[in-house]
């Protein structure tokens, strides 16, 4: 990740995570990072913010390993192309990332829920590894 100036809001986030992560890590036994990436602005800027903490040699993150998981839940025509670009993205940032493809079918709940329990699932599948997702205020999730 190329270095240069933070701005406030950038600043405030790489703050945040360098405050709470490591305590969460310990509280939760884990020893990696895993961050949920669907590439929207939200995931994208906690992405951003963990790269640049990971990558200061003195920081709090500096030897914990971080991976960026795009989930591919298959749903629209476009969405391997969707979960390729954004894993790239995170890649650009200094993160490994990876695509995980799921099955999704509807349930009692809904598309939607379906859709979400087979991405928590992909997230959720390696115990070592804190689990990190962000969304928006107006998040109607």
């Amino acid at each position: 990740m190329a270095r240069r100036a933070l701005s406030p809001a950038c600043l405030g986030l790489v703050q945040a995570v360098e405050s709470q992560v490591p305590a969460a890590l310990a509280a939760a036994g884990c020893g990696r990072l895993r961050i949920g990436l669907s590439g929207g602005a939200d995931s994208l800027a906690l992405a951003a913010a963990v790269a640049w903490a990971a990558a200061r040699p003195s920081g709090a993150l500096a030897q914990v390993p971080a991976e960026a998981v795009v989930v591919d839940h298959g749903l629209q025509a476009a969405s391997a192309a969707v979960a390729a670009r954004a894993a790239s993205q995170a890649e650009k940032l200094g993160l490994p990332a990876r695509v995980v493809q799921v099955a999704v079918a509807p349930g009692p709940d809904g598309l939607e829920a379906a859709a979400r329990a087979a991405r928590y699932d992909a997230l959720l599948d390696d115990p070592a590894a804190l689990v990190l997702v962000a969304h928006t205020l107006d998040d109607q999730a």
